[in-house]
């Protein structure tokens, strides 16, 4: 046994058997993950076309969503609280176009990017949470120490496009300059930028 154990070609297929079940680890949990997201995102849309096809009342909708969390709780789970099923409405409603969720976040991180009421912050954070590999946690104490920031950066960050818009070729450095100097960062500015080339408002 000892031999075996010092044979550094069998140190070298225990580190492969390694690296190989850590991969398939990770691509279970996002597989897993995905087909959450999926699942809950389909759940939204079943609840939201069931109220536009009767009654759009809030107090309707509170209903319905309140006979659905009583029923499926009991089949399967708690998860299907009147909470949840209203953040997988949600869901639906903030991203309709279904191909716009990211594989990378799981359901946890939409918890708490449902919450964010404003567009541009709301994209921001998903963008970032995406680029750096946020945990739930470190998503949740950027948005809780970044948000006045990032709430504000679109009016700040139109003020210094405004301000920068005879810099010709050189209009992208400028405006982040400018933002800058009022008091923005040119990070938030290039993600501020990038979800604002639809409504076209970007500088690129």
């Amino acid at each position: 046994m000892e031999e075996i154990i010092n044979n550094n070609n069998v140190k070298g297929l225990l580190t492969d058997i390694r690296h190989l079940l850590q991969e398939a680890r990770g691509h279970i949990a996002r597989t897993i993950n995905t087909t959450l997201v999926n699942t809950y995102w389909q759940v939204g849309r079943h609840i939201v076309e069931y109220e536009q096809g009767g009654n759009a009342r809030a107090e309707y909708s509170k209903g319905v969503i309140n006979y659905l969390a009583e029923h499926l709780k009991r089949e399967f789970g708690a998860g299907f609280n009147a909470t949840n099923l209203r953040l997988m409405r949600r869901l639906f409603l903030f991203f309709p176009n279904q191909r716009t969720l990211s594989v990378k976040l799981s359901w946890s991180h939409y918890n708490y990017l449902l919450k964010i009421e404003n567009k541009t912050a709301r994209d921001y954070y998903m963008s970032e949470c995406e680029a750096c590999g946020w945990s739930t946690r470190q998503l949740e104490r950027q948005i809780n120490t970044n948000w006045d920031c990032v709430v504000r950066g679109e009016e700040r960050y139109d003020g210094a496009l405004h301000a920068a818009r005879g810099a010709g070729p050189n209009l992208c450095r400028a405006v982040y300059d400018v933002y800058a100097q009022q008091g923005g960062t040119h990070r938030t500015a290039y993600g501020i930028n990038s979800h604002l080339w639809k409504s076209g408002k970007n500088i690129s």
